[in-house]
């Protein structure tokens, strides 16, 4: 098999600073992020708190999926945005497309780094998630960020193999254009559909298994955003 490109690179160690020092010194490496994804307070974010202790079999992980935690909101975008969002993702249909799990048209991972527009997208999800989880917190949640932010269109008989956005805390899908007959974005172990509209978002925990059936019958195109949100945080409890 042959890779066609890395997305990103994870390596486990025992010894933080020595890694550090060791890319950062010696191979010259710069440092651009840093996050603490161990922290516990990353559970109480979106109100997993004891998690593996509070939901002890598969229905119970259903029924936090169905009703707890799959956000969906209008974005009111205006119909020229949305039709600059789709000539944008068009612009870029071939860059990575069916190369990971989605067996579509499909743009670069950081469209945001280049459009405002798209950009301003990734802002409205992220008041989404900033809104949802400080109602959960007694404690200050600072620095959501969108690491990555893709568009992608599907026409007839595309789909998106089950996958997730670990280590992602939250991830969404924007829907600029959806024709009829197309296909449910599926949550595979609450056995959850969700058919959203046009200017819809979909946002959901980065961990959760997702996927889209092929669109068998779909007439048209569908055009999306999606993006992982993380955070660099300071809880104060």
């Amino acid at each position: 098999m042959t890779a066609l490109n890395v997305r990103h690179v994870g390596i486990v160690t025992n010894d933080l600073k020595k890694s550090i020092n060791f890319y950062s010194k010696i191979l010259g490496f710069k440092i651009v992020r840093q996050m603490n994804e161990t922290d516990p307070s990353l559970s109480n974010l979106m109100s997993l708190k004891n998690l593996s202790d509070n939901i002890q079999s598969e229905s119970e992980l259903h029924t936090f999926v169905k009703s707890e935690r799959v956000i969906r909101r209008q974005l009111r975008l205006e119909l020229r945005q949305l039709e600059q969002l789709a000539h944008i993702i068009h612009s870029h249909r071939h860059e990575e497309a069916r190369r990971s799990n989605v067996k579509a048209w499909m743009t670069n991972w950081f469209l945001h780094n280049d459009y405002p527009l798209v950009n301003t997208v990734c802002e409205k999800a992220i008041d989404i998630v900033r809104t949802v989880t400080l109602k959960d917190q007694k404690g200050t949640l600072e620095n959501f960020f969108t690491f990555d932010c893709w568009g992608a269109i599907y026409e007839q008989y595309h789909h998106t193999k089950p996958h997730t956005h670990g280590p992602a805390l939250w991830s969404w899908c924007y829907y600029i254009q959806v024709p009829d007959n197309a296909p449910p974005l599926y949550f595979r172990e609450a056995n959850l559909e969700v058919f959203p509209k046009q200017d819809e978002i979909v946002i959901f925990p980065g961990h959760v298994t997702h996927e889209v059936p092929k669109a068998n019958e779909m007439t048209g195109e569908r055009i999306i955003l999606a993006g992982n949100i993380y955070l660099d945080y300071r809880y104060n409890s």
